[in-house]
């Protein structure tokens, strides 16, 4: 069986089988806010582990550097319970079928596009009865602020809003390089949108949205812990870190992850590199995905490896690796370009609309190499063999910087200053 974080750093281990859903849910007493400084209600899904791990970021790096009490809550799966059309016809919700089918098993090519087109109907549809069961439970909740983590919902978020007066201000923060689809997070002018790339910034000035009303930030927002661990990472504590992890210290070494859930084509990934004679070792993350897992371990072991289900502590493997192969969703390659690593990133069929643009932008910076298939993936880890290849791949990932999480704080001041403002003219 795959190793825990604890065993290894001390880090706090997960159970594979803890969901995403372990945010916890809003709904503390009102008057409990006014001792904590204003309260923030940020909204997400669990369809993905992007969504999740940025609330569970906002939750803890907000309240820590302002006086504000920070609440998260599913909103499919705490709000609008009744809203699930794919629970209604197959008895799974959508986000668990989006997470086995389309994040595990890699059914995207039919399947994305009917969640994302199904869900956004769903919504359309119930429009009244949404806005109905997300203004009655925000009456109740009261926070000084909404923050949307998630797609597809906003706009029945802002009429809401408008429906209690329109007086707390509501920011949707884009947890992709861009909008996948037409009006998939930019859905309304009454929102603040926080844009990490120039992309997501020129879609949100084309939908009309104010200038004032455009944030832009240096990246994704991220863990802290990343740009800690990447600060403090030298050649020394990464040969440390990988002896830590029964890896040679020396050897060129790849981390591998497909997503917090792991996908299952990992394993053909995995088997051909453990098969090849690349002078290559592998940290394998393979999320909560058991089996995929437990089938890399079983592999015959011709070199070092070291295999692990969910962590916590990605960062901690990244500082032990010296390149980074997946496919190209947002986080993970905004955690790989702060922890400096080159990437090998998937392109083809399987990927969701989200990531096609990603793959795309990190090659066009020098910071990524791609591949479909299982060739290409070794051809790849070959041409990272060249130390000049990786130097240059470095250097332009240094010319891409991400302080998103930092300047957060400063840039929500000034929302909560603007609407001070505004009320008092």
């Amino acid at each position: 069986m795959p190793v825990l974080d604890s065993q290894l750093f001390g880090a706090p281990a997960r159970d594979q089988d803890e969901s995403s859903r372990a945010l916890p849910a809003a709904g503390l007493a009102a008057a409990d806010s006014a001792r904590a400084g204003k309260r923030i209600l940020v909204l997400y899904t669990d369809s993905g582990y992007g969504h999740v791990a940025t609330a569970r970021v906002l939750r803890e790096y907000l309240g820590a550097e302002r006086p504000w009490r920070i609440e998260t809550v599913d909103v499919y799966r705490e709000i609008l319970t009744g809203l699930d059309p794919f629970r209604a016809l197959t008895g799974m919700s959508g986000p668990d079928i989006y997470n086995e089918y389309a994040l595990r098993r890699g059914h995207t090519r039919v399947l994305w596009p009917v969640i994302a087109a199904g869900s956004s109907v769903a919504i359309r549809l119930g429009s009244p009865f949404v806005v109905r069961q997300l203004s009655a439970f925000l009456r109740t909740q009261r926070p000084d602020m909404v923050i949307s983590v998630m797609p597809l919902i906003n706009a029945a978020v802002a009429a809401s809003l408008r429906q209690l007066g329109g007086a707390i201000p509501f920011i949707t923060i884009v947890t992709d390089f861009c909008e996948p689809m037409h009006a998939a997070w930019i859905q309304n002018v009454d929102q603040y949108v926080v844009c990490g790339t120039e992309k997501c910034r020129e879609q949100a000035r084309r939908f009309g949205l104010p200038p004032e009303q455009i944030i832009a930030a240096k990246g994704l927002v991220l863990s802290p812990k990343f740009h800690a661990m990447a600060q403090t990472r030298t050649p020394a504590s990464a040969a440390v870190a990988r002896t830590t992890l029964g890896l040679a210290p020396d050897r060129l070494t790849g981390l591998m992850m497909f997503g917090g859930r792991g996908a299952d084509r990992m394993f053909d990934f995995a088997a051909a590199i453990e098969a090849s004679d690349l002078p290559v070792q592998m940290i394998y993350v393979c999320g909560t995905n058991h089996e995929i897992a437990d089938d890399i371990t079983a592999l015959p072991a011709r070199r070092p490896r070291h295999v692990i289900g969910f962590s916590d502590a990605i960062e901690r493997y990244m500082a032990a690796s010296d390149f980074f192969v997946g496919k190209p969703g947002p986080g993970a390659i905004s955690e790989a370009m702060v922890m400096g690593l080159p990437m090998i990133l998937e392109v083809g069929a399987r990927l969701l609309a989200q990531e096609r643009y990603n793959a795309n932008w990190a090659q066009a910076v020098g910071a990524a190499l791609s591949f479909r298939n299982v060739e290409g993936l070794c051809a790849a880890i070959a041409a990272l063999n060249d130390p000049a290849r990786l130097a240059a791949m470095r250097r332009a990932l240094a010319q891409q910087p991400n302080s998103a999480i930092f300047d957060l704080p400063a840039l929500l001041d000034g929302i909560f200053s603007a609407r001070r403002a505004t009320a008092s003219a």
